[in-house]
């Protein structure tokens, strides 16, 4: 039987992992956007997103995404639903669970419970960033293009209807 402390510590290692997971697919989103600023598929200048990489521009994730989404970057409707669910996710965990779920901390079933769902906001952050890191890993391999990066969200999508239906 687990003691008050340990579920604790446990509660805010999901949660500072989360905070980890968070800040991962942020950095991500940056670095998209700089490896497309060395691409034709960018019609912005590079010093821009070399500050955004940098942190010298200060943009928050969802307008990170907005600015890739609204120049119709790489995002197949598939893919986008996963990064805007990876948002929606980080953006819950970053701003409100905790202090909006401060009254289940005096419980033993109510900190299991949000064990159990920062484990399920984690998850969402992880899916999201996988689509990231998929098209980052296509944009680092040499012989890159707009054929590679279709190719690349045409088998995400193939996948996502193998496991949805």
């Amino acid at each position: 039987m687990m003691n008050k402390k340990q579920v604790m510590i446990d509660l805010y290692f999901e949660a500072g992992a989360g905070l980890y997971d968070s800040q991962v697919i942020e950095y991500n989103f940056k670095y998209l956007i700089y490896l497309l600023s060395k691409t034709q598929l960018w019609d912005g200048d590079r010093e821009t997103a070399k500050s955004i990489l940098d942190g010298k521009t200060k943009h928050t994730l969802g307008q990170l995404f907005k600015f890739l989404r609204d120049k119709r970057i790489l995002f197949l409707p598939d893919t986008e639903e996963r990064l805007e669910d990876a948002l929606a996710a980080r953006n819950n965990l970053i701003h409100e669970y905790l202090a909006k779920n401060v009254a289940l901390m005096m419980t033993k079933e109510g900190r299991h419970q949000m064990i159990k769902e920062i484990i399920e906001l984690r998850k969402r952050i992880q899916q999201g960033n996988k689509s990231v890191s998929e098209l980052i890993e296509a944009l680092l391999e040499p012989s890159v293009g707009k054929d590679k990066l279709a190719a690349i969200d045409e088998d995400l999508e193939k996948q996502f209807e193998k496991e949805n239906w």
